[in-house]
């Protein structure tokens, strides 16, 4: 996007996480081009994917309120991330 929309979203921007914490209240997680991990832009990540043979199961989200992701960075280094959601 040439021109950035709305909180300045662009195409490198415009995917993230969010989660409502115990007040109600929206919470950015992650989000590409924006958040930094040790020094690093998050380029892009993912969540696991459901097995297929399990429908309804996720495995990305636990009971401990956590979410397990693979961010892909800027400089083409990766990670497998635990994040608490609030």
């Amino acid at each position: 996007t040439r021109f950035p929309g709305p909180g300045g979203v662009t195409n490198l921007t415009q995917k993230g996480v969010w989660a409502v914490d115990a007040n109600h209240v929206l919470q950015l997680l992650f989000r590409e081009g924006v958040t930094q991990v040790d020094g690093k832009t998050l380029e892009h990540f993912a969540a696991m994917q459901a097995i297929t043979v399990s429908p309804g199961v996720s495995r990305s989200f636990n009971a401990k309120a956590t979410i397990v992701w693979r961010a892909t960075f800027t400089d083409g280094t990766s990670a497998i991330i635990t994040t608490k959601v609030p």
